[in-house]
């Protein structure tokens, strides 16, 4: 195929050429150039369709247009909401943030003080095992003295008998 299609008043006798640059003959050569080969009735027969639907479709712009800038309008406050409640989060989180280092200073606090609540425990329990063993020792101590008073005690009974005795001998 030439250019010589697309020349006024050249159609070649196909009725849907009629004149100047027409549509069959650009789309048989937009064809041509892609390496399809095209019927001749197809194109023209597509075409007439499609401008016979060109006053539904031109209807429907003012729709389409109204649809795509109401869905860019909500994707934009859908955007701006999404921002919002991110910052929103982000703010929470440094509060919550700023909340957990309280807490985890607290935290280190009284893991101090545990430990040394633990180690006065300790040394409690230590000098507590260290005064029973006194204990044990003192107890014992004082039931073996309690044996020698005992024992004294009878003796100076028996002394004082036996002095009482020599003393009545002796008068």
């Amino acid at each position: 195929m030439h250019l010589l299609s697309l020349v006024a008043g050249n159609c070649d006798g196909d009725p849907a050429d009629d004149g100047w640059f027409s549509i069959g003959a650009l789309a048989r050569f937009a064809a041509v150039r892609k390496g399809i080969e095209v019927k001749q009735d197809m194109w023209p027969k597509l075409f007439v369709q499609l401008f016979e639907l060109l006053p539904h479709v031109t209807r429907l712009v003012p729709i389409a247009d109204r649809y795509f800038s109401s869905k860019t309008a909500n994707e934009k406050a859908n955007e701006a909401a999404l921002a919002a409640l991110a910052e929103d989060v982000r703010g929470d989180l440094g509060q919550v943030t700023k909340a957990h280092a309280g807490l985890y200073r607290q935290l280190q606090e009284l893991s101090a003080h545990v430990g040394e609540v633990g180690e006065d425990a300790k040394r409690t329990r230590l000098a507590m095992e260290q005064q029973g063993h006194r204990l044990e020792n003192l107890e014992s101590e004082v039931v073996w003295l309690a044996r020698w008073l005992k024992g004294g005690f009878v003796l100076m009974v028996i002394l004082l008998g036996v002095v009482i005795y020599l003393v009545a001998q002796a008068h």
